[in-house]
């Protein structure tokens, strides 16, 4: 696993990125994100980056999840690509993501007594191909 940081006046930016899964599909994945100084943006960008010998014949089919919390309801947009996200006592926020679609599951997460709660999850998916792909994503506070 390889991180990078990096600030400056209008963000914080963090790099990671794992060979995880090159063995089976032949593609590194790096995260990329942006966090505002303000706290009110967090941008992301998934790159499948291909490498090593083994290549994904057509597409592989993937999935990138967001488990929310408990009290935290989704609405998916018109358009598919995006949601707003509501909690009680809190100011929305908007998902928004590209290059892919949107989707609502549920979820389960554990509490601090080790008992399961249920909540739900915001789930990016499409398909990659052997020449890899980025998937970008944003959340945004709305006030």
């Amino acid at each position: 696993m390889k991180v990078e940081r990096n600030e400056d006046n209008d963000c914080s930016r963090l790099e990671a990125s794992h060979d995880g899964y090159v063995r089976g599909f032949g593609l590194i994945h790096k995260r990329s994100l942006m966090l505002g100084n303000d706290g009110k943006e967090l941008r992301g960008a998934d790159q499948l980056i291909p490498k090593g010998r083994r290549k994904i014949r057509g597409s592989a089919a993937y999935a990138v999840r967001f488990h929310l919390a408990p009290g935290v309801e989704p609405v998916i947009t018109a358009d598919g690509m995006g949601a707003i996200l509501r909690s009680p006592g809190a100011p929305p926020w908007k998902f928004r993501c590209r290059g892919a679609n949107l989707a609502v599951e549920e979820s389960l997460m554990v509490d601090g007594a080790g008992e399961p709660v249920r909540t739900s999850q915001l789930v990016i998916q499409g398909e990659v191909a052997s020449l890899g792909g980025e998937i970008g994503w944003q959340f945004r506070r709305s006030s």
